[in-house]
């Protein structure tokens, strides 16, 4: 695609927010880099922050740092936010050679599988998530739907948003409460391996319904910062077929932008063309309810240009785009 044609289709209309408190801050509006994926299922820690906006200056609002709570609380109790310092550093040093088109960071902190070893036991041992049903990628996951470990969660977002609320460069954080691996809360165990583990774990549908529908509260200490909360079709698992329940999954959309008013970014990472049946109806209801709304693509591989122009016909104020 033609450069011109591609940054025509990606200027986003306006936000049209209610009034906000002048220290609250804009929920970012744009093209947004959502950085170097390989970690997430294959170990080690998020990294090249800025390689895509290096490489594509100019076109980038926002770029997303990907960091584990691994990495900032190895030690119960003791933070370490070096990772983050020197990531800002980074986004800063890019501002500052192009003061025309500077970008701000989206913090997304991985949970689940992504947390500290010392959070592993608590309200019970673990349990072991297959990625893609395969035999020889066990991994051990908390417990994260449990009221010890929703405490010790909850005490490190207090710790960030302390630390990071007020800083210009952060200019969105992801809700990744009740997640498993990343920020998608209502994606869960589902192979024939793994889903028994979460079971017998105590994760019910109930349990998941109830914990998604407080995540946000998780973040309280976010007081300016606008939250991404990723949405996709509740299914239930109890039964013996996984059942869609869209009424839930908009119940929780309502709910949170009610509670967060135009702080509320619902988001979602299916974007692309044909979108998945049961994402249909949910993209109609992001149209209703309007801005913010933040789409991401489905994967690397997808059709760009009517994929784009999907986001723009529901809405989106900012899509994210894989490195």
């Amino acid at each position: 695609m033609q450069r011109k044609r591609l940054l025509a289709l990606l200027a986003l209309p306006a936000l049209a927010l209610a009034a906000q408190k002048p220290a609250t801050k804009q929920p970012i509006h744009g093209l947004v880099s959502m950085g170097y994926q390989y970690y997430v299922t294959h170990g080690g820690i998020p990294a090249d922050l800025m390689l895509e906006a290096d490489a594509h200056p100019d076109v980038y609002t926002a770029v997303v740092m990907n960091v584990t709570w691994a990495q900032i609380e190895p030690t119960r109790g003791h933070y370490d936010f070096t990772f983050i310092d020197h990531s800002l550093d980074e986004v800063r040093a890019y501002n500052a050679k192009h003061p025309q088109h500077p970008v701000t960071a989206k913090l997304r902190i991985d949970s689940g599988q992504k947390s500290p070893t010392w959070a592993l036991n608590l309200d019970g041992p673990p349990w072991l998530d297959y990625h893609h049903n395969a035999p020889d990628t066990a991994v051990p996951v908390p417990r994260y739907w449990t009221p010890a470990y929703r405490t010790a969660w909850r005490a490190v977002q207090t710790a960030l948003a302390d630390r990071y609320d007020a800083n210009p460069l952060v200019g969105e954080v992801a809700i990744s409460s009740c997640s498993l691996i990343t920020d998608e809360p209502f994606v869960t165990a589902n192979g024939a391996r793994s889903l028994p583990n979460a079971k017998a774990a105590g994760l019910t549908d109930a349990v998941r319904q109830d914990c998604l529908m407080h995540a946000w509260e998780d973040y309280a200490g976010w007081k300016i910062t606008p939250l991404d909360y990723t949405v996709n079709p509740f299914a239930l698992y109890d039964g013996p077929k996984r059942v869609p329940q869209l009424d839930f999954t908009f119940k929780v959309m309502h709910a949170f932008r009610a509670a967060l008013g135009p702080r509320a970014v619902i988001g979602n990472h299916g974007l692309q063309v044909p979108l998945k049946d049961a994402a249909e109806p949910l993209y109609a209801e992001f149209k209703k309810m309007g801005p913010p709304l933040e789409l991401q693509f489905y994967n690397p591989k997808i059709d760009l240009e009517p994929s784009i122009q999907l986001a723009l016909d529901t809405g989106a104020t900012e899509i994210e785009v894989w490195e």
